[in-house]
């Protein structure tokens, strides 16, 4: 999550919910292909990852660590 006072630019986001958890996909419209994953989840992070895979048909091979 941003804590910071930086203008970041102009930021496309969605608000989705899955299975009960709500996630925040953002990414800046300057050309940064950077997406940032967001979840209030308060369980597992391998859960809230794994719903949300589940959700768009992918892989963990999908997932950047």
């Amino acid at each position: 999550m941003e804590h910071t006072w930086e203008d970041l630019g102009v930021v496309d986001v969605a608000l989705i919910r899955i299975r009960g958890i709500f996630f925040g996909l953002s990414s800046f419209v300057d050309g940064n292909e950077e997406t940032v994953v967001l979840s209030d989840f308060a369980g597992p992070d391998e859960e809230a990852i794994r719903a949300l895979l589940d959700a768009l048909a992918l892989t963990e091979d999908a997932v950047l660590s």
